[in-house]
Formats: C-alpha cells, structure tokens, sequence
C-alpha cells in the first residue's frame, strides 16, 4: 500500500480542486473586457464596427459563430452577407 502513496486511486473523489469558470485573472479579465464594451455603447457600438469597418466585424463574428465550410478548390462556395436594419415595429 505504501506504494501508492500520493496517487490518484480508482474512485477517490478529490475535494477540493480548481473551480469551473477560469482562474482568477481569467474572470477579471474577462469583465474587465465586458465592462470596456459597455462603456463604448455595447451593442450600438458593434454596429458602428459593423458599418464603418465590416472586415473586423466579421472576423469577430467569425468568432463567435460556429460555421464550418467545405468545398471543391475549383468551385469555391460564395457567402454574400446582407445586413437588414430591424424593422422600428419589432
């Protein structure tokens, strides 16, 4: 048993352990970057980016959407993206 000593056994639960979510510095960085985007106009501001620079909004975008895309090299598939205000009657 001595052999042992200091290893995981089958089905030993640890307690203790790191929390979900990040380290620290993660979840301050994290709101620190959340807390910028509020202060320049959130969702108004996206939309300034998305209008006045759409290769960086898009590249975002790309991001934060999952898209996977496959095709032939000889016959590259074409993405046309049209943006469409909202209508003011929701």
């Amino acid at each position: 048993m001595a052999e042992n000593r200091g290893r995981f056994q089958k089905g030993h639960k640890r307690v203790g352990g790191r929390k979900k979510g990040g380290s620290k510095a993660q979840i301050e960085l994290k709101q620190a970057i959340l807390n910028a985007f509020a202060a320049v106009g959130g969702e108004d501001y996206l939309i300034d980016v998305a209008q006045t620079n759409p290769q960086v909004f898009f590249a975002l975008l790309g991001r934060v959407l999952p898209l996977t895309v496959a095709g032939d090299a000889e016959q590259p598939h074409r993405i046309i993206v049209e943006w469409q205000e909202p209508s003011a009657s929701g």
